[in-house]
């Protein structure tokens, strides 16, 4: 259709969305991100808390099955100052002369040495995540001994602004089996 002015009229309306429509959707999108990320962030702290204190208790459990394998001791030492621990395996020289003594001559201060590869390498918690361990001998290790039995320990994991969080991991002596509690235990 032609108008008197001689210009071509368009009936059809125009189907683009106009500037004031498109501000509105970027508030609603803006006003909904600003809701649901400290949530999502709290969700991802959370999962990374508590993935940490699974992969310590599978450590803890390679370490057991290592020690039996190997027939050597293997012990997972914890290093406050840096909020870390790693695995550690007694020396070759010393190896020979563990064989030789009985469980009770256990508590001799054998030499022990990280063990090769990245298993050895020094792990650290995640920020905020702090441990505390509860070992009768008052030491900053678990070791794990080849006839499968291991150090009496209790393994307290807490993470910061997680206040009512705290896992447990326990072992036990004569078995040497790892147990992981979603609460604070005394054991």
């Amino acid at each position: 259709m032609i108008s008197l002015t001689g210009e071509q009229v368009n009936k059809t309306k125009s189907r683009a969305f106009t500037l004031i429509e498109l501000c509105i959707v970027v508030l609603i999108l803006s006003i909904i991100v600003a809701v649901a990320s400290p949530r999502f962030r709290n969700t991802y702290e959370t999962i990374k808390f508590r993935s940490t204190v699974y992969n310590i208790a599978k450590l803890m459990n390679y370490a057991r099955d290592r020690a039996i394998i190997e027939r050597s001791p293997i012990r997972l030492k914890f290093f406050k100052e840096d909020n870390a621990f790693c695995l550690e395996t007694v020396k070759k020289e010393d190896e020979e002369t563990e064989k030789k003594y009985s469980r009770r001559a256990r508590k001799k201060k054998e030499e022990y040495e990280t063990i090769k590869g990245s298993i050895g390498q020094k792990m650290f918690f995640p920020d905020g995540v702090e441990f505390d361990l509860d070992e009768p001998d008052g030491q900053d290790y678990v070791t794990f001994y080849p006839d499968g039995q291991s150090d009496d320990c209790v393994l307290y994991i807490k993470g910061e602004g997680k206040s009512d969080i705290v896992y447990t991991i326990t072992t036990k002596k004569m078995a040497g089996l790892v147990k992981i509690y979603n609460e604070k235990k005394k054991l």
